[in-house]
């Protein structure tokens, strides 16, 4: 009676709380992508890595003749999430074979907080946490099918490549010696059928055979990184991590995985080293909203420390997570967030007053379609044709307004909820909004004080005597 009334409990904390709006960068775009007239219109639309399989799947439910497209895509991504709980369920009872120790570990897994915020919301890893943990269910009994789950996943999102390391270092330690050799050779083949796929998407987008490695690699941002911010990228790369590990898990059970480790770390020492080296790479890059969204599948692996732990202290952890959890994913459900907030106004306050937009690259998804905007913080951005632009505007009596997340992005600002808080660089000590901004008079226009979001209204020196500016 308990098992079914807990997976009720998971599948409806999934479709009882979908997020009301878009709420994240990505979410606006996939929108847009689902609602594309052809398959192939849709691929080409997206940012890379284009995440092929999820745009397909997404491109292909928004085909169903029901309710509304941001539904039916979290609609999805809740019962990605659901089927998620029963697969890592079965991958617990295979471990531990009890049934109740299963059951409060999934309920662990299912309420951590941003695989219960991934559920509600249209961003794409929860299906690749399926599919991951799919992969991770066939290792032992299946190669081929175990392979074929991790391309899957891979065409996902081709951060799947950090799961095989992993899945070589368990089978190595766990099964035959040989035998992660064997899987290896699997892994690399269904690979390159995967390389095949981006690279025909790369070329209907016009690209070539040096662009489909950069899809795959994010342009070697890496190395790039690396080279820029110097010495400080490494001790930023262990912050971060340090930052995205605690986020997932919350302090207290984060603290709680990091001793049971340092307790067992002989035993499993080489799949250890390969999570650390893992986790740490992906966290170089923060992805914004979800703190480390790249970094989400490999958390889930730490959970299986669990199993050694008493049932009755299990069951403390998962209440103390359902409780933290709710404060941070109810709220999508009742609150549009901030971007949404700021189309909607726009929408109907300048509808016919033709404004010029001064927005940020977070906000272009959901301002630039209706609205002239300058965007900042893109590719190729010229600062000077950018403050022409906005002289020209201002010279024509044109309302031009500018966000201030324009004036703050890329060191604070918001995706989904949340700001999101990055460290200054050295080369770029300020925002390139606070430079052009500080270059005109302004007023505030709208503001949203619960949340500290504001737009400004640029005004010509001659009708504004007293500048205002929030630096």
């Amino acid at each position: 009676m308990i098992l079914p009334l807990a997976f009720t409990l998971i599948f409806f904390s999934r479709v009882l709380f979908l997020s009301v709006s878009p709420a994240f960068y990505d979410s606006w775009e996939y929108l847009q992508a689902f609602e594309s007239p052809s398959l192939w219109a849709a691929l080409k639309m997206v940012h890379y890595p284009i995440h092929p399989l999820f745009i397909s799947l997404g491109w292909l439910i928004n085909r169903i003749p029901l309710s509304t497209t941001l539904f039916k895509a979290e609609f999805f991504q809740g019962l990605c999430s659901f089927v998620s709980a029963i697969v890592f369920y079965k991958i617990c009872l295979k471990l531990s074979l009890d049934i109740r120790k299963s059951l409060l570990l999934t309920l662990i897994f299912s309420f951590l907080p941003f695989i219960w915020l991934a559920s509600i919301n249209l961003v794409y890893e929860s299906l690749l946490v399926l599919l991951i943990l799919l992969s991770f269910l066939f290792l032992k009994k299946s190669f081929l099918v175990s392979g074929l789950f991790f391309l899957l996943a891979f065409l996902v999102s081709p951060v799947a490549l950090f799961y095989l390391p992993l899945a070589e270092a368990y089978l190595f330690e766990k099964q035959k010696r040989n035998a992660w050799q064997k899987y290896l050779l699997i892994s690399v083949i269904y690979l390159l059928g995967g390389f095949i796929v981006y690279y025909l998407i790369t070329r209907i987008r016009g690209g070539n055979l040096l662009e489909t490695f950069k899809v795959i690699s994010s342009g070697g941002l890496l190395v790039k990184k690396a080279f820029e911010e110097g010495w400080l990228f490494f001790p930023r790369m262990v912050r971060n991590a340090l930052v995205i590990y605690f986020n997932y898990l919350t302090v207290p059970l984060g603290l709680f995985l990091l001793i049971l480790a340092l307790i067992s770390w002989q035993k499993n020492i080489l799949t250890y080293f390969f999570w650390s080296a893992c986790f740490l790479t992906v966290s170089f890059s923060w992805h914004l909203g979800m703190y480390g969204r790249l970094a989400i599948f490999l958390i889930i692996p730490l959970l299986f420390l669990l199993l050694k732990v008493k049932n009755k202290y299990l069951f403390l952890i998962w209440l103390w997570l359902l409780i933290f959890s709710a404060r941070l994913v109810i709220p999508y459900h009742f609150q549009k967030t901030p971007y949404v907030l700021e189309k909607e106004y726009f929408e109907e306050a300048c509808k016919n007053l033709n404004p010029l937009l001064v927005i940020s690259n977070y906000e272009q998804p959901y301002l630039s379609q209706n609205f002239e905007a300058v965007v900042l913080n893109i590719p190729d951005e010229d600062l000077k044709k950018d403050q022409e632009k906005i002289d020209q505007a201002l010279a024509g009596n044109r309302l031009v307004l500018f966000t201030s997340q324009a004036v703050t992005t890329p060191y604070w600002q918001y995706d989904g909820m949340n700001y999101h808080i990055l460290s200054e660089r050295k080369n770029f000590p300020q925002t390139k909004g606070q430079v052009l901004f500080r270059l005109y008079q302004s007023k505030v226009f709208k503001e949203w004080l619960e949340i500290n979001l504001r737009i400004y209204q640029l005004i010509p020196p001659q009708s504004f005597p007293l500048s205002f500016l929030p630096f």
